[in-house]
């Protein structure tokens, strides 16, 4: 009997352990207080009362996690729509002649293109 109950309870370890990395990969994009929006609607026996660290333990994730914010996507898009139209004109550019177009670090420009997805494989003939 112990043994079914113990398989039981890893069973259900496993799938909360999942969930939690559902619920983690889900809320990657959202500010603070729309995390905590969201948890308060998924879990409503918490009483709306949702903490730092309840929240940052529930995402399976440090505290610190949580007010990390991404730097200047507005310049990154910005940046995005010069290389596309470089790209239109020159198609076979890289990173390092964009950057020299453009005249903007390249380290800067190839980070775009990969978060974009603009690099281009070579195929060898």
């Amino acid at each position: 009997m112990d043994t079914l109950c113990d398989k039981n309870l890893a069973k259900l370890r496993r799938e909360n352990r999942a969930l939690l990395e559902l619920i983690a990969a889900l809320t990657a994009g959202f500010s603070l207080p729309e995390k905590r929006k969201l948890f308060t609607r998924l879990f409503p026996a918490l009483g709306g009362k949702i903490t730092r660290k309840t929240l940052a333990r529930a995402l399976g994730i440090t505290r610190s996690t949580l007010y990390y914010s991404p730097r200047a996507p507005s310049k990154d898009l910005a940046l995005k729509a010069r290389i596309e139209e470089t790209l239109r004109q020159h198609p076979s550019f890289g990173h390092r002649r964009l950057a020299k177009e453009l005249q903007i670090n390249k380290k800067r420009v190839l980070r775009v293109m990969h978060r974009f997805g603009l690099i281009k494989r070579l195929v060898k003939k």
